[in-house]
């Protein structure tokens, strides 16, 4: 049955979804699942086309329909989700007909694509070839999931683009812009909003008991990630081991709260060891009260090696903490250097260390911290769904997809 596309108005929206987990952790997943609770209030309907759900959402607007992946190898796994999905959507159009497919991640069928993030090959210069692959591993080309991620990545903005693009940042706009012949005005910057309510500075004075709790009663600053060696842990690890060298600092009373999941969290703790900081760093794992911990930190600090925004920035700076970012991260766009944080240049130990020296001993908090705030305030989250729904009726009132 086929359904015309609403073309304005507040009419009710049919909408796909195509992303391979449904969960309410993780970056884009937790973006994900909140994104579906807010489109279900305003009234419109989401069929999730994934194939690991992780968390329970139970509508009648709502649907998952399963598109079974195999865990490995990688490569395969990437490969046969983005086919299968695309072929899942496109059955699913002959009698359920969208007003928009979105696109999250490593796929290519869709009206409406959200890059979150960024060009591989962009990718891989900053980090992949430059931090995690040893020269004469990289020289091997012995990785079959670059080309099949890039292969992905081509169909999507070469082959078959989509109507719009969703770039999370300026950072991504530019690398597809770069890298690919799309016309400009289809490729948006849409930041993602914030949860002001969820993340506030009221919740500081509970975030700082916790904090004294678990790291002693000194100044502590956050590092938050689920993936350690891109958030560039290594070189937050060199930055504290230049600062103990410094003996105005050796003396002072601080720690560093590592909170998050890698799976090589003992090798972490051996690097803090050797790197002569293993007192300063509390590896504090999962945590589900991240607002609060963020609210009553001195400062988050992300030395992402790339990072197409970063979502803890944006929620740190809204619980009224300052943030000191790289600037090979997508939320650096958000950081006035010296007001609400710091952005460093540089992926150097040292310009981390100098940074460090300016936010630690905290002479400026009481202004960043309500700088930071003020910042958030222009992103809420109920204005960033409207901008994506204005966004969502204009790719409605175009023609449907495109069949290959």
């Amino acid at each position: 049955m086929e359904r015309a596309a609403h073309g304005g108005g507040d009419a009710p929206l049919r909408i796909a979804f195509n992303h391979t987990r449904l969960a309410d952790t993780g970056g884009v997943e937790a973006y994900l699942f909140q994104l579906v609770h807010a489109l279900l209030r305003r009234g419109h309907e989401v069929d999730y086309f994934c194939a690991r759900v992780e968390a329970q959402l139970e509508h009648p607007g709502f649907r998952v329909v399963h598109v079974p992946q195999p865990r490995r190898p990688t490569s395969l796994r990437v490969a046969l989700f983005a086919r299968r999905s695309a072929v899942a959507i496109a059955r699913a159009e002959t009698t359920r007909r969208y007003d928009v497919v979105q696109g999250f991640g490593r796929t290519w069928y869709q009206t409406l694509y959200r890059d979150g993030s960024g060009c591989h090959a962009d990718y891989r210069a900053a980090y992949l070839d430059r931090v995690k692959r040893p020269g004469w591993l990289r020289s091997q080309r012995l990785f079959p999931s670059d080309r099949v991620v890039q292969r992905i990545e081509r169909r999507r903005y070469a082959k078959r683009p989509p109507r719009a693009v969703v770039a999370i940042s300026r950072l991504v706009r530019d690398q597809i812009l770069r890298r690919y012949a799309l016309p400009p005005e289809r490729v948006q910057v849409v930041y993602s909003g914030v949860d002001l309510e969820r993340h506030h500075p009221r919740l500081a004075e509970a975030g700082r008991a916790e904090l004294q709790r678990a790291c002693g009663r000194g100044r502590t600053l956050l590092f938050v990630g689920s993936d350690f060696g891109r958030k560039g842990l290594d070189l937050l690890l060199e930055a504290l081991a230049l600062l103990e060298r410094d003996a105005s600092f050796a003396s002072r009373d601080y720690a560093l709260a590592v909170i998050g999941r890698d799976n090589r969290e003992e090798k972490w703790r051996e690097a803090a060891v050797a790197s002569g900081v293993a007192h300063r760093v509390r590896f504090l794992g999962f945590r589900r009260d991240v607002p609060a911990l963020l609210a009553g930190a001195d400062g988050l600090v992300l030395p992402s090696w790339f990072d197409a925004f970063g979502n803890v920035v944006a929620e740190a700076l809204a619980c009224g903490t300052p943030a000191v970012v790289s600037a090979s991260c997508g939320a650096a766009e958000w950081i006035r250097d010296g007001e609400n944080g710091f952005v460093v240049p540089r992926q150097e130990a040292a310009l981390w260390a100098e940074r460090l020296r300016v936010l630690l001993p905290g002479d400026a908090q009481a202004g960043m911290r309500e700088m930071a705030r003020r910042t958030a305030l222009a992103y809420p989250w109920d204005a960033h769904v409207e901008s994506l729904l204005a966004l969502y009726r204009d790719v409605a009132q175009q023609s449907g997809i495109r069949r290959t």
